[in-house]
């Protein structure tokens, strides 16, 4: 008995059932009328085996290229510290014949620790308080913080809620009575939440926002570090300097002191006739360098105690002193073999 095929003679295709545009999936009917019913059939598996495997092959390709561009969103890369080979200790410190003694550098010392003149630290702590370059360096440090908090909220959703209460109350001596049993006080309100546009962090935006505000944090925080050095080591400059003037017209006034003896000495010799008035001249002269000497010294003291008198936040004026310079020891161990220019620069 022969069977007769159906009304859809071309049923012997696969019927093509089309969804998304990316993955498409065959229908394979058999037909074993048109061919052996055995033979038929693992043909068309084959076939179906076959497309199948293409199948996955164009959703893996598919998958690898929406990976590559994902990744290709990010917003720059991980941020990695260069490498620095910085040496232990100086050249010249680290030979057999300088060995580096264990302990604490001077450049490790705290200015607190290094100067042992109670007005000088007195002073320090005054410029600290008073310095306008300190605040607004602190002020650009609690920027710098803010910054980085309104960084971080936009990690979180912003939500705004409020309410209104409006209470109203009818006259009830108008041109229009007024119903005597109902309230002329009247009070409503409303509640509101909202939400704005919340971003989801795909593309790690708000992540490199959030490390380039802690870098600046940190950035405004070593700037501010670099501030107090800095006035620190101008005000012990300064005072330093004052003593050190203070110094030289002590100097200054014994050599007056032994020029003019010197002078009337000289002039007892020419009266005597024993020297001449050359020598008198000669020694007039060197009391009179010394006189302008004096001058210039008092002239710079007073230059001198006007800078740390502006570095104290004050205005100029007269600076008490402390111990005099000759008695200022730095109670640090140096290194051998270390410039005295890197280490005074280290120490300020």
């Amino acid at each position: 008995m022969t069977q007769s095929s159906p009304p859809n003679a071309k049923s012997n295709r696969p019927a093509a059932v089309h969804g998304s545009p990316l993955l498409f999936t065959r229908v394979l009917t058999l037909n074993p009328a048109a061919a052996g019913a055995g033979q038929g059939r693992r043909e068309w598996n084959s076939r179906a085996k076959t497309l199948l495997s293409k199948n996955r092959l164009r959703l893996s390709s598919f998958g690898i290229f929406l990976l590559a561009v994902l990744g290709g969103c990010a917003v720059g890369p991980n941020y990695k510290r260069p490498a620095v080979d910085a040496p232990g200790t100086y050249r010249t410190a680290a030979t057999d014949t300088n060995s580096v003694s264990s302990a604490q550098s001077f450049a490790e010392l705290g200015w607190w620790d290094t100067f042992k003149d109670p007005q000088l630290t007195a002073y320090i702590g005054e410029a600290l308080t008073n310095s306008w370059d300190i605040k607004i360096a602190a002020a650009r440090v609690l920027q710098a913080e803010a910054n980085l908090r309104i960084a971080r909220s936009e990690y979180m959703p912003t939500v705004n809620t409020g309410g209104d209460l409006v209470g109203s109350r009818a006259s009830q001596r108008g041109p229009v009575p007024y119903p005597a049993n109902l309230n002329p006080q009247r009070n409503y309100g409303d509640v509101f939440v909202s939400m704005n546009a919340y971003e989801v962090d795909l593309w790690g935006r708000i992540r490199r926002a959030n490390e380039a505000a802690r870098a600046l944090l940190l950035a405004n925080i070593d700037s501010q570090r670099a501030v107090r050095q800095t006035l620190v080591a101008a005000v012990a400059n300064s005072y330093l300097e004052l003593l050190e003037l203070d110094l030289e017209l002590e100097i200054s006034l014994r050599t007056y002191s032994g020029r003019t003896n010197s002078l009337e000495l000289t002039r007892s010799r020419e009266d005597g006739g024993v020297a001449a008035k050359q020598d008198v001249y000669q020694a007039q002269i060197l009391v009179s360098t010394a006189e302008a000497a004096i001058e210039d010294i008092h002239r710079r003291i007073e230059q001198q105690e006007n800078q740390l008198s502006i570095l104290l936040g004050r205005n100029p004026g007269k600076i008490e002193r402390g111990g005099a310079l000759i008695e200022h020891t730095v109670k640090a161990e140096v290194p051998p073999g270390l410039p005295s220019s890197l280490s005074s620069t280290l120490g300020s």
